[in-house]
Order: structure tokens, then sequence, then C-alpha cells
């Protein structure tokens, strides 16, 4: 599969540290996949508008990630409310690097 287009995105944790984490992903409209650091890819609903797909984080936990493509807001939600939200833009050839793993995915 070839990727179309590659985003980094800086995410805020909802919980009272707020930490914040870069998460890149991988995405092809055509074959309506995405990848996720090196996560691996997953099925996805990608319209004009919109990118929405759906990760495992580990036992009962159902991560659900949402991108609007005309402002760029990521919003991560679990089966436990809110955990992410965050900005997303096309990343530039160069940071086309590496990709680390996120350890809360599975």
């Amino acid at each position: 599969m070839a990727e179309k287009v590659l985003l980094t995105c800086v995410t805020t944790a909802t919980d009272p540290d707020h930490a914040e984490q870069t998460v890149e992903v991988a995405f092809d409209q055509e074959s309506q996949r995405v990848r996720v650091a090196a996560n691996g890819y997953v099925p996805a609903a990608i319209s004009e508008t919109q990118i929405a797909f759906d990760m495992d984080g580990g036992p009962n936990i159902h991560i659900h990630f949402i991108i609007d493509r005309t402002s760029g807001r990521l919003t991560i939600t679990s089966n436990y409310g809110v955990l992410y939200n965050g900005q997303c833009k096309i990343a530039d050839a160069a940071h086309r690097a590496s990709y680390r793993s996120i350890p809360w995915l599975r």
C-alpha cells in the first residue's frame, strides 16, 4: 500500500497532567487505511472532511480517532471518554524519518 499523506499530530491528554505527545498518522484515502506510528495499518473511514478509525488499546479498551480534515483537529476517545485532544498538520518530506510505536496502542 502506498502512503498518500503523512500527518504529524500534537496531542494533549485530558487528565490532570495534560501530557503532550506527538503522533504520526499516515493515511491512504484510496485504500481506506491508516497507520498510527509503528502500530500497523487499520481500516478507516476516510472522506474529504474526516478521517475516523479504531484501534485496540488493550483488554476491553476501545480507542477511536477522529481527525477533522478541514481544521486538523484530532479527538481520541475510549469507552471511558475523551483521552486526548490535538492538532494535526501535513508533515514535510524530511519528517518521514522514523515511526516510533505508541505504547498505549496494541
